[in-house]
């Protein structure tokens, strides 16, 4: 018996039934599902998973859930599960999402900033428009795309907006876990496409269970995958009495919230070169004294530093960004040394010889202090990586960048260096 019969047989003792024409039209099956559905409730999932050694704790801490609902055509509510806990210093900030129907509020609470606007006609239109405008707030919550798209009046017809073709690939799972898999892929910007990984319940109501993103070819490190789930299905006739969010005092009302989020992340640019916009909310305060391990042997404080430039630089083996940016940072900090730079890559919670095999096959022989329980990355408020800090002669915090721009690192790197030697 083949694999394939066996898994039919075994689905079929288990009440799952998948005659040819049911692999054939699950996806249509789904779309009619959700069609026929005036709202639902829903539970989104965001999270990391890697097979790696030292990684999987890290990456566990960092998952965020969004209970919440959609009822046609355009009411619903998104809010964060974790409102009264401390977040993963590595967590990225998640908006909580209300539409009463009449306006449209989106916020991330931790910041204290929020935007309003007016809610969309309906689901579909809220697509529609968001064709045009990347940084719509309701993007930057994972999944919620998926939900407005199979809650509005034609499914196909939003889907189509941005997924491509779907390829059936068969049954994973058993029992009640079972599911269908499908293969499509998510047009993005430019005309480029990412390869997914949907899968659809296969016993009872085909709820959509998860979307997984291919990361083959991205830069990602093998075994690290990006996973995104909807579970706690239920149909909801109206929108439940939850989720209603209302702007405190203190808040900032902005115009755009991603590019808010991105600003509050950063901090605010210094007077005196804000093109540059690095300066991050820690600037101008003195550096959180710390001492760390290094690897190889020894230890790494900026006190034994006194009166030298520091620049850090928070990394993790399975950052693909970290990777694009350390040749850089390195390679600045090296011809700086003899004029009294003194630097450390700062990798966040990882094995000692995970980082060590990496670095022998990379090739890279700089200075890493070891954060294993992420404790230095709390002090300096690291929310992203890579995460870099320059401190002055003074052990002045000066300078905060977060993420890395090819195209301008180097050249700000060097502005700022140059300046503070000089003072």
């Amino acid at each position: 018996m083949t694999k394939r019969s066996a898994a039919l047989c075994l689905l079929a003792f288990t009440g799952v039934c998948l005659g040819q024409e049911a692999q054939n039209d699950i996806f249509d099956k789904m779309l009619e599902h959700y069609r026929a559905l005036d709202g639902c409730t829903v539970t989104l999932g965001f999270e990391m998973r890697s097979d790696q050694p030292g990684m999987a704790d890290l990456l566990a801490s960092m998952k965020q859930t969004n209970p919440g609902y959609a009822v046609k055509p355009n009411q619903f509510a998104f809010w964060s599960q974790k409102k009264s806990d401390a977040p993963s210093p590595m967590a990225v900030p998640l908006p909580s999402l209300y539409s009463d129907g009449e306006q449209l509020l989106a916020a991330v609470e931790s910041m204290a900033i929020y935007s309003v606007e007016d809610a969309p006609e309906s689901f579909g239109a809220m697509l529609s428009a968001g064709e045009e405008d990347p940084d719509a707030a309701w993007k930057m919550l994972p999944g919620a795309q998926y939900v407005f798209a199979l809650m509005s009046s034609e499914p196909r017809e939003s889907l189509d907006t941005f997924l491509g073709d779907v390829e059936y690939k068969g049954v994973e799972g058993e029992a009640a876990e079972a599911c269908h898999v499908v293969a499509t892929s998510q047009k993005e910007a430019g005309g480029e496409e990412t390869k997914l990984e949907l899968r659809i319940k296969a016993e009872g109501e085909p709820w959509l269970v998860s979307v997984k993103p291919d990361l083959s070819g991205s830069g990602a490190p093998a075994g690290f995958e990006v996973l995104m789930t909807f579970s706690d299905w239920a149909p909801a006739s109206e929108a439940p009495d939850q989720g209603q969010l209302t702007p405190q005092e203190s808040w900032q009302k902005v115009d755009d919230l991603a590019e808010a989020v991105v600003a509050k992340m950063r901090g605010p640019a210094q007077e005196e070169d804000q093109a540059a916009s690095d300066a991050g909310p820690m600037a101008n305060t003195p550096a959180p004294a710390f001492t760390l391990p290094l690897l190889g042997g020894g230890e790494f404080s900026p006190a034994q530093h006194q009166g030298k430039v520091v620049v850090l630089d928070f990394w993790a083996t399975w950052c693909g960004p970290c990777i694009r940016g350390l040749p850089t940072v390195t390679k600045v900090t090296s011809e700086y040394a003899p004029k009294g730079v003194a630097f450390a890559a700062v990798n966040l919670q990882e094995q000692a010889e995970k980082v060590s095999e990496f670095m022998a096959n990379k090739g890279w022989d700089f200075a890493v202090a070891l954060d294993g329980d992420g404790s230095v990355a709390d002090k300096f408020g690291v929310s992203a990586i890579p995460h870099s800090v320059i401190i002055d002669k003074k052990g002045v915090i000066r300078h905060v960048h977060v993420g890395f721009d090819p195209a301008t690192y180097e050249e700000e790197l060097r502005k700022e260096l140059d300046a503070l030697l000089a003072e």
